[in-house]
This record gives structure tokens, sequence and C-alpha cells, in this order.
């Protein structure tokens, strides 16, 4: 079990989220850092990003569904920069490693 009896993570990674502005198209880094966490319980998986210094939830849970996610590297960002991005919806989350 994790934390507060939750599941316990099945993938934890090293990594910090980025602000994206709908203006500018650009994004910027939190410098936060954090972990990205994926967590399946009852069949469910359900993703986490939280804040490495204080174990905090900071976006989440988002429960993602087989075929309607994809994950990518941003083509137009030099650096290790990647998008999160929900089929149905066209939301996107960008985050750094």
């Amino acid at each position: 079990m994790g934390p507060a009896g939750g599941p316990k993570a099945a993938c934890e990674v090293k990594c910090g989220v980025m602000e994206y502005n709908v203006n500018t198209h650009e994004c910027t880094a939190d410098r936060r850092k954090g972990m990205l966490v994926v967590k399946k319980d009852q069949g469910m998986v359900n993703l986490e990003f939280v804040d490495a210094s204080t174990k905090q939830v900071v976006e989440g849970p988002e429960m993602i569904f087989p075929g309607d996610v994809t994950f990518a590297k941003v083509k137009q960002s030099e650096d290790r920069v990647y998008v999160l991005t929900f089929v149905q919806t066209k939301r996107r989350r960008f985050y750094w490693f």
C-alpha cells in the first residue's frame, strides 16, 4: 500500500512540470522537482505529479484509459520536454526530465 492506504506506485519517474501559455504557445519550467507517479488499482490506472520535497500531490490523480493518451517528446524543444495528450479532450500536460 502507498501513502494514506492507497495503492502502491507501479512506476515513479523523477521530473518537473511545465506551464503552457496558450497565447504565446511557449512552455515555462516550474523549477520544483517532483515525480510522475503511475498507480494501478482494481484495473484502473491513475497518474499523479507529486512534489519531491513535500511528497504532496500537485496534479491528479488523473484516470488514464487505454488508447486515450499519447506521450511524446516535444520536437520543437532541444531540451527533454515531453507532452502527455489526452486524445478525447485534446488536453495537454507538459513535463521536463
